[in-house]
């Protein structure tokens, strides 16, 4: 607003509302204002407002303020004549209606002009010159201007999308930081102030929005571009955009920071300008989309976009924009040109551009501009430090740095060693195709599809190019927030002359309007014949082949990607043209001032053709892994690991080479042979004896079928190995599962057999004949093995397990079993195989704690189950720990399979078949020592001849000297013992040779056998009473502290077990209180 108008408009109203005071009293009339001075007024501010209104300076509001006012100021006037022609009025009524009036007058004008200019209300402001307009935040204007759609913005450019229909949701284009003014020609707009705006360009609706920057927002100007009819900055400026249109002029002012964008805005403000021209002559409206413009948003946002579009077959754009690497990705989107376009304005085109678009033989786009990356430069900086060119190699680029940076960041702060676009997006995937070109690195994928880095020299050129790179952001040559930066950034850090060098695609706007001296270069390489690699960035069109009009969209499109239109964008917007014409145009480029440049480029392709469909994640992969490099979340070599591990998994590349797998011919396979082959001798072996054995007088100690029975799940247990050998089928990785869990099932189970049968009999409060006992636990084994058959049958066939590579470090792969969809069913077969192990377990314990063996502490019961224990721990950890290579997993297997084979046929089988002279296993009878004679006198001293008891040669005396070591003793006698009278009941005995050491007052129990063995050594100093079992005598029952002992003879023993009586008695009755 200007404030000198509006005081003159107040003192006016200060005059006026003097006027009625001079009425009263008085019965003249008053001379007024000269009629015509007031008549021309209102004439002038009539035409302005309508002016105003007819040129759509407001369209917010077609109703203004003035018109309003001025429609007051014409009914007061007519009022105030008609008081002044009708004499009949009376002095006081003319006196009222004058005050009346004119306090109308002043509050009409205060409020409607004045107040609303300094205090707008949420709906409506009188804004002065600039019109009226809607005034309110975004969200409500939108409902206006409809929903506001976002797309994508490339790098180096705004990407523009083509429509040729009017039906178009609202796309909307908004910067900051800038100002306003509005004027009907050019001196007029030289004399209007400028007002702070936040202008936004809604494309569709061709409508340039200026909102005035307050507190409470508020649209300062709507105009119209369809009138727009030239754009261009005033001579002498870069900062100064003037817009002529059809009876006004609009300038957007910025600053030397809003350099780049107002130069963008003449960009998008030009196509305007140019289509309308179009549009006259061909007939075709054509609608101009730059949608978000003020983000930066990637490309990837924008091909979802365009799959978008695909996946609805809708044409929300009839022409799109399409990178050099989206052709292949896009057939399903994009319209083949072949028949569409004429052939002419395919074959104006440079063939190797048409080419990328090429898919099978059918043009998917037409190129409109090929950007190439080039290095910018502070060529005035380099010049104060004695460098006349831009660095050939990384190396004389690190040397500048390291001598130049330092000294200049201490005059600027601010400055920036090598800015590029390092951002986690598609712009990082071009600057490291080119480091990796300057390095001669490869492409990271190859045209062959193998992968760069799986190649030494490559992958250690990479490393070196990330070490470089990480090194100089470590150093400060790259700071931090580079690595967030797009091009627009790194443009405007660049303009203001923040960054010594900088990578971007080359624009010839960026070397002009600068308040230094730049310099543009090919890129470095790391020897000067790697120097000048380049992205090939070139922008295509194509058709969105929903379209509803294609013919009229091929029209468009070769508008757009035609001579004349590449020739504006090279000559004012500095776009490299894909025209060959163009191409070789010398005052193009001289124009654009890369004449000296384009040969020395070495120009690069991102990996699009060799990934096909692909290309997009492995771009994210390529950008994703130098990301991580350069921010120091990886080093180098573990970010080239992870990227060469990440596009193999993408292009189901091997890089691993072959599964490992154990073949039969392998040393491990080898060494599986031999352990099966020693496990069934082993296991034949034990068979043999155990059938030999049959008929022993140690067979009734133990059970020859449930011997049978552990050897049978033994030599199952021995295949087992053999499945780990050789490629694996589904059929395989059943058996590995079901094989062990039923083999270690019969084994455990008939082990639990053979101490079940004593416990059941002698736990149960009745004598149980052997038979029924057998029964019942034949009925146990049964029911264990058809419960874990079953068990393996559910998992089998509800989650059959199948074959599955494993992928070790991703430096190995093996090829091994999954455990099926459903692994918790394994659980049913463990558990049993759990139960029966603890089963067995408390069983040993058990015989332990009732002293079943006591010569031997620790039965081998126990120790099976150890070593049973021992090896599923070992076999657990092999299945589980991927890091063991199969041949090792194999051996292991093998040698623990054998060691428990072994173990069980030792301990178990043959202990009770063949004891030793030392020590013997007689299975629920317990452990006992087994020795000869002359071993005997060696554990209970030295054995004098002694008389036999029960001769007829002999006598016996009732006094019995204990001073020298005698010894006597009697056969024909069976004993049994326990740990009570009512267990002893049921205890069956046991014929022995009784010998009876007096000096060591200890009872030797012998049992009458080939090999001697001792059954128990009883301590006679704990007797504490000798009698005969009543009313037999034929069983003589020793009473000992903890213990019953019964020795029992048959009727023609009678007599000796008298005197044995007699003789045990006389150790009671010495020692009353033992």
């Amino acid at each position: 607003m200007s404030f000198r108008l509006l005081l003159s408009v107040l003192g006016g109203l200060a005059v006026a509302a003097v006027w009625p005071l001079l009425f009263v009293g008085q019965r003249t009339e008053l001379i007024a204002i000269p009629a015509s001075v007031v008549a021309a007024l209102v004439a002038l501010n009539l035409w302005l407002a309508y002016r105003s209104k007819a040129s759509e300076v407001a369209m917010a509001k077609r109703q203004t303020p003035t018109l309003r006012i001025l429609y007051a100021i014409c009914l007061i006037a007519l009022v105030q004549a008609v008081c002044l022609m009708v004499p009949q009025i009376t002095p006081s009524t003319r006196s009222l209606v004058f005050a009346v009036t004119t306090l109308v007058l002043v509050a009409t004008i205060c409020k409607l002009y004045v107040l609303q200019q300094l205090y707008p209300d949420s709906e409506e402001s009188s804004s002065g010159w600039m019109g009226t307009t809607r005034v309110g935040i975004l969200s409500s204007f939108s409902s206006q201007v409809a929903s506001t759609a976002s797309s994508n913005r490339a790098p180096g450019s705004f990407h523009r999308d083509f429509s040729t229909s009017s039906d178009r949701t609202s796309t909307s284009l908004t910067t900051g930081d800038t100002a306003v003014h509005v004027a009907a020609s050019t001196f007029l707009i030289e004399l209007t102030p400028c007002v702070p705006c936040q202008p936004q360009l809604f494309v569709d609706q061709a409508v340039l929005i200026a909102t005035e920057i307050l507190g409470n927002p508020q649209y300062r100007a709507a105009i119209a571009l369809r009138s727009l009819t030239a754009v261009d900055f005033v001579p002498g400026s870069q900062t100064c955009l003037r817009l002529r249109l059809r009876g006004h002029v609009v300038d957007i002012v910025g600053s030397m920071a809003t350099t780049a964008t107002i130069a963008q805005w003449k960009h998008v403000l030009g196509d305007f300008a140019y289509f309308d021209e179009w549009t006259v002559v061909s007939g075709i409206q054509v609608q101009v989309d730059v949608p978000r413009v003020q983000d930066d948003l990637t490309t990837t946002e924008y091909f979802s976009l365009i799959k978008a579009m695909e996946d609805h077959k809708v044409a929300y754009y009839d022409i799109v924009f399409v990178d050099v690497i989206w052709p292949a990705l896009l057939t399903n989107v994009l319209a083949p040109l072949n028949g569409l376009v004429s052939p002419a304005a395919i074959d104006a085109q440079e063939q190797s551009f048409v080419d990328a678009a090429r898919i099978g033989g059918k043009i998917y786009a037409l190129p409109y501009t090929a950007p190439m990356s080039l290095l910018y430069y502070r060529a005035d900086i380099l010049a104060d430090y004695g460098y006349t060119s831009a660095p050939r190699t990384w190396d004389e680029m690190e040397a500048m740095l390291d001598r130049i940076l330092p000294r200049e960041q201490a005059r600027r702060p601010g400055l920036h060693g090598y800015i590029g676009q390092l951002k986690a997006y598609e712009g990082l995937t071009c600057n490291a195709v080119e480091w990796l070109g300057s390095y001669g690195a490869g492409t990271a994928v190859e045209l062959d599809g193998s992968i760069s880095t799986t190649n030494v020299t490559r992958r250690d050129a990479t490393v070196a190019a990330m070490t470089r790179f990480r090194s100089w952001v470590t150093r400060g040559f790259i700071q931090p927030s580079v690595l967030t930066m797009a091009e627009s950034p790194a443009y405007a850090a660049w303009l203001s002359g923040n960054a010594l060098f900088m990578r971007n695609w080359f624009v010839g706007s960026y070397l002009t309007g600068l308040n230094f001296t730049p310099g543009i270069a090919p890129l470095p390489g790391n020897t000067p014949n790697l120097a000048g690699f380049a992205t090939n960035g070139a922008n295509y069109f194509g058709i969105n082949r929903f379209t509803a009009d294609p013919i009229r969209a091929a029209k468009v499109l070769e508008f757009i990607t035609g001579t004349e239109s590449q020739r504006k964008w090279a000559t004012t917007l500095g776009r490299i043209p894909t025209i060959k014409s163009l191409l070789q145009d010398q005052s193009i480029c001289n124009v654009l001032g890369n004449c000296n440049i384009s040969g020395k480029l070495q120009i690069v392709a991102r990996p699009a053709l060799a990934t096909g469909k692909s290309y997009l994640t492995v771009s994210e992969a390529i950008f994703s892994g130098w990301n991580l490099a350069l921010s120091g979340y990886l080093t180098p070599a573990a970010a080239v690991t992870w990227l060469t591990r990440r596009l193999a998994a993408i292009l189901s590349v091997d890089i691993l080479g072959p599964p490992l797998v154990v073949q039969w011919t392998d040393p491990a396979g080898i060494v599986t042979i031999v352990a099966f082959v020693v496990s069934k001798v082993v296991i034949i072996a034990s068979t043999i004896a155990l059938v030999r054995q049959k008929r022993s007088a140690l067979a009734r100690r133990m059970s020859f079928r449930l011997l049978l029975t552990v050897l049978a799940g033994l030599a199952v247990t021995a295949v087992w190995p053999l499945l780990f050998i050789g490629p694996r089928t589904g059929l395989q990785c059943f058996l590995q599962i079901a094989i062990l869990a039923l083999a270690w099932a019969v084994i455990l189970a008939s082990m639990a057999v053979q101490d079940l049968r004593v416990y059941l009999i002698v736990s149960s409060p009745l004598r149980r004949v052997a038979s029924d006992v057998t029964r019942v636990l034949r009925v146990f084994i049964f029911v264990v093995i058809l419960l874990q058959c079953l068990g393996l049958l559910l998992w089998g066939l509800v989650s059959p397990p199948s074959t599955a590579m494993y992928v070790v470090a991703d430096e190995w792969e093996y090829l091994a079993c999954s455990e099926g969809t459903t692994p918790e069913l394994l659980a049913i077969p463990a558990a049993v195989v759990a139960a029966l192990v603890t089963l067995n377990m408390w069983l040993a314990y058990r015989a332990k704690a009732n002293e079943v063996a006591m010569a031997k502490q620790q039965t081998p019961t126990l120790r099976i189950l150890y070593v049973i224990c021992l090896v599923a721990l070992i076999l657990a950890v092999c299945l589980m720990v991927p890091q063991i290579t199969p041949s090792a997993r194999s051996l292991i297997f093998a040698v623990t399979t054998l060691v428990l084979v072994v173990t069980v046929c030792k301990m178990y089988v043959l202990e009770q078949l063949y004891p030793d002279s030392e020590e013997s296993t007689t299975g629920w009878m317990g452990m006992t020592r087994a020795g000869t004679e002359s071993s005997l006198s060696t554990d209970i001293a030295t054995t004098a001849s002694g008389s036999r008891l029960g001769s007829a040669r002999r006598g016996t005396s009732s006094s019995i000297d204990r001073k020298s070591s005698f010894s006597i003793t009697t056969h024909e006698m069976a004993l049994r013992t326990a740990a009570s009278t009512f267990l002893v009941e049921i205890t069956p005995c046991v014929p022995c040779q009784l010998r009876l050491f007096l000096d060591q007052a200890v009872l030797i129990a012998t049992e009458i056998s080939g090999s001697p063995r001792y059954r128990a050594a009883i301590a006679l100093r704990t007797l504490t009473a000798v009698d005969f079992v009543t009313p037999s005598q034929t069983c003589l029952r020793l009473q000992l502290r903890g213990r019953v002992v019964d020795i029992v003879g048959s009727a023609a023993t009678s007599r000796v077990l008298a005197q044995w009586k007699q003789v045990l008695s006389e150790f009671v009755r010495e020692d009353p209180g033992r």
